[in-house]
């Protein structure tokens, strides 16, 4: 909820810690990914199970990558701030908690919350916390059609 409500936005390694991306490769891997994912196609284990072998394939690369560049997430320092702010029932009880924190983060949120128009969000953020909405793609989905 915090993503949606701030608009903070994830870059590179962020990705993949906030849990959206699945691997890392950095881009000095790129060319030699490719390569091997071709020549792949001629794999017979390809031909029975295509998802194993890339999935192999991408592993690999993730690891040797994560080996290169070791950073940690950016929001790392605040997201014990975040899982207590931004797991109220409404965006009011979020703006509360902010509130009642009084960190200088957490006012630095809450003056960020403070120009957007309370109605749009609040009407968006029930239905993407239901249960029937369980996936990333789903959520983003209903934000976007409310």
């Amino acid at each position: 909820m915090y993503l949606a409500l701030t608009g903070h936005r994830l870059k590179g390694r962020d990705v993949l810690h906030g849990g959206i991306a699945t691997h890392l490769i950095g881009k000095e891997k790129i060319p030699s990914l490719l390569s091997e994912l071709t020549e792949s196609c001629d794999d017979p284990i390809m031909k029975k199970d295509p998802h194993y072998v890339v999935k192999s394939i991408l592993d690999k690369y993730h690891k040797e990558s994560l080996n290169i560049d070791d950073r940690s997430f950016s929001l790392t320092p605040h997201l014990e701030l975040i899982d207590k702010c931004f797991s109220g029932g409404s965006v009011e009880d979020i703006q509360m908690s902010l509130l009642n924190d009084g960190s200088d983060w957490s006012i630095n949120q809450l003056q960020g919350l403070a120009p957007i128009h309370k109605f749009p969000f609040s009407f968006g953020y029930h239905p993407s916390t239901h249960p029937i909405y369980t996936g990333l793609v789903d959520t983003q989905l209903v934000k976007y059609i409310y």
